[in-house]
């Protein structure tokens, strides 16, 4: 397995065997004396520390750099956190399941998909939730514009059918989970 490295993070193979305890963070404090996605954070060249975050109910571990150039945006296992590098401290969670991140540079923004509904994080945080889209798959994410297009999975006619979402209202069209019914 190949490290990740930025400036700030990188991620570890696993805890480390010396040096100070590691940080723990978990959405529900239970799980807390595991080993789970494992990362040494760096927020100035004389001070680092190791956190390690409790996995969620899905497969993806990232970890990039908040919109707002303070915070990061961890996701361990499809479990989203948003930290302060330089307080170690937790200030948001975004969802149990987050199963992938679509990186907007030119608007400092970040699309986060849990395979049901995508989300907006910008650089005061949470700008939008949209309503349900899939069932249960969201793939095909791009930017286009002013909009988000992508592929949700419609179960009942066992396909993937487009949708888009306005980036400005988070509003969604199309999609597989019809939009008269309750989320």
């Amino acid at each position: 397995m190949a490290l990740v490295v930025s400036q700030l993070w990188r991620i570890l193979p696993g805890l480390p065997p010396y040096g100070s305890v590691a940080t723990n963070f978990s959405p529900n404090e239970r799980g807390c004396h595991s080993e789970g996605f494992v990362v040494e954070i760096s927020p100035s060249p004389l001070q680092s520390w190791v956190a390690n975050f409790q996995r969620g109910g899905g497969s993806l571990d990232r970890v990039i750099e908040h919109p707002d150039d303070r915070h990061l945006i961890v996701v361990a296992g499809g479990q989203g956190y948003v930290i302060d590098p330089s307080s170690c401290e937790l200030t948001c969670l975004l969802g149990w399941r987050v199963s992938s991140l679509l990186i907007i540079s030119d608007r400092r923004q970040v699309v986060i998909s849990d395979d049901i509904r995508l989300q907006l994080v910008g650089s005061q945080g949470l700008v939008w939730s949209t309503r349900r889209i899939g069932w249960d798959g969201i793939q095909e994410l791009s930017h286009d514009g002013d909009c988000i297009r992508g592929q949700a999975w419609k179960v009942i006619d066992d396909c993937w059918v487009d949708f888009t979402v306005d980036l400005e209202t988070g509003r969604a069209a199309g999609g597989a989970y019809a939009e008269d019914l309750p989320d």
